[in-house]
Protein backbone atom coordinates (compact mmCIF):
# COMPACT_ATOMS: atom_id res chain seq x y z
CA UNK A 1 0.00 0.00 0.00
CA UNK A 2 2.73 2.45 0.94
CA UNK A 3 6.04 2.45 -0.83
CA UNK A 4 9.39 3.49 0.54
CA UNK A 5 9.54 7.00 1.96
CA UNK A 6 11.76 9.24 -0.15
CA UNK A 7 13.23 12.69 0.44
CA UNK A 8 10.14 14.66 -0.69
CA UNK A 9 7.92 12.71 1.71
CA UNK A 10 10.35 13.28 4.61
CA UNK A 11 10.42 17.00 3.83
CA UNK A 12 6.61 17.11 3.91
CA UNK A 13 6.48 15.24 7.24
CA UNK A 14 9.09 17.62 8.72
CA UNK A 15 7.11 20.69 7.54
CA UNK A 16 3.86 19.35 9.07
CA UNK A 17 5.63 18.52 12.34
CA UNK A 18 7.17 22.02 12.42
CA UNK A 19 3.73 23.57 11.98
CA UNK A 20 2.08 21.34 14.59
CA UNK A 21 4.73 21.44 17.33
CA UNK A 22 6.47 24.74 16.61
CA UNK A 23 10.21 25.42 16.46
CA UNK A 24 10.65 25.30 20.27
CA UNK A 25 9.05 21.88 20.90
CA UNK A 26 10.27 20.13 17.74
CA UNK A 27 13.75 19.14 19.12
CA UNK A 28 12.14 17.68 22.27
CA UNK A 29 9.61 15.79 20.14
CA UNK A 30 12.38 14.40 17.90
CA UNK A 31 14.36 13.30 20.98
CA UNK A 32 11.34 11.48 22.43
CA UNK A 33 10.56 9.93 19.05
CA UNK A 34 14.15 8.67 18.81
CA UNK A 35 13.90 7.10 22.30
CA UNK A 36 10.61 5.45 21.36
CA UNK A 37 12.03 4.01 18.12
CA UNK A 38 15.14 2.75 19.95
CA UNK A 39 13.06 1.05 22.69
CA UNK A 40 10.66 -0.42 20.14
CA UNK A 41 13.55 -1.84 18.09
CA UNK A 42 15.12 -3.32 21.24
CA UNK A 43 11.81 -4.93 22.22
CA UNK A 44 11.33 -6.39 18.74
CA UNK A 45 14.89 -7.79 18.76
CA UNK A 46 14.34 -9.38 22.20
CA UNK A 47 11.06 -10.93 21.07
CA UNK A 48 12.68 -12.24 17.88
CA UNK A 49 15.59 -13.81 19.79
CA UNK A 50 13.18 -15.39 22.31
CA UNK A 51 11.05 -16.87 19.53
CA UNK A 52 14.13 -18.19 17.70
CA UNK A 53 15.45 -19.74 20.93
CA UNK A 54 12.08 -21.43 21.60
CA UNK A 55 11.97 -22.78 18.05
CA UNK A 56 15.52 -24.13 18.40
CA UNK A 57 14.60 -25.81 21.70
CA UNK A 58 11.50 -27.33 20.10
CA UNK A 59 13.63 -28.64 17.23
CA UNK A 60 16.16 -30.09 19.68
CA UNK A 61 13.44 -31.82 21.72
CA UNK A 62 11.92 -33.15 18.48
CA UNK A 63 15.33 -34.53 17.52
CA UNK A 64 15.66 -36.18 20.94
CA UNK A 65 12.22 -37.79 20.60
CA UNK A 66 13.18 -39.13 17.15
CA UNK A 67 16.47 -40.49 18.54
CA UNK A 68 14.63 -42.15 21.42
CA UNK A 69 12.14 -43.76 19.03
CA UNK A 70 14.96 -44.98 16.79
CA UNK A 71 16.83 -46.43 19.77
CA UNK A 72 13.70 -48.19 21.00
CA UNK A 73 13.22 -49.71 17.54
CA UNK A 74 16.87 -50.77 17.37
CA UNK A 75 16.81 -52.33 20.84
CA UNK A 76 13.48 -54.14 20.41
CA UNK A 77 13.84 -57.82 19.50
CA UNK A 78 12.95 -58.63 15.96
CA UNK A 79 10.27 -61.30 15.31
CA UNK A 80 12.70 -63.43 13.27
CA UNK A 81 15.05 -63.80 16.25
CA UNK A 82 12.34 -65.40 18.42
CA UNK A 83 13.63 -68.72 19.78
CA UNK A 84 11.79 -71.72 18.41
CA UNK A 85 10.26 -74.36 20.69
CA UNK A 86 11.86 -77.76 20.82
CA UNK A 87 9.98 -80.41 18.86
CA UNK A 88 9.46 -82.74 21.85
CA UNK A 89 7.42 -80.20 23.86
CA UNK A 90 3.77 -79.43 23.39
CA UNK A 91 2.97 -75.86 22.44
CA UNK A 92 1.95 -73.66 25.33
CA UNK A 93 -1.71 -72.68 25.03
CA UNK A 94 -2.40 -69.00 24.56
CA UNK A 95 -4.22 -67.77 27.71
CA UNK A 96 -5.82 -64.94 25.73
CA UNK A 97 -7.24 -67.16 23.03
CA UNK A 98 -11.00 -67.49 23.12
CA UNK A 99 -12.05 -70.89 24.46
CA UNK A 100 -14.81 -72.71 22.59
CA UNK A 101 -17.51 -74.12 24.91
CA UNK A 102 -17.65 -77.90 25.02
CA UNK A 103 -21.04 -79.61 24.73
CA UNK A 104 -22.37 -80.91 28.03
CA UNK A 105 -22.50 -84.69 28.42
CA UNK A 106 -25.99 -86.20 28.56
CA UNK A 107 -27.37 -86.84 32.05
CA UNK A 108 -26.93 -90.38 33.37
CA UNK A 109 -29.86 -92.64 32.61
CA UNK A 110 -31.81 -94.14 35.46
CA UNK A 111 -32.18 -97.89 35.31
CA UNK A 112 -35.73 -98.31 36.29
CA UNK A 113 -35.52 -96.43 39.56
CA UNK A 114 -37.71 -93.45 40.03
CA UNK A 115 -37.48 -90.85 42.71
CA UNK A 116 -40.65 -90.66 44.75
Amino acid sequence: MFGPIGFPELLLIFAVALLVFGPNKLPEFAKNLGKFVREFKSTVDDARSTIEREIDQADISKDFRELDRDLQQDLAPEPSTKPSQPQDQEPVPDPYKEVQPQPEPPPPESHGQENR
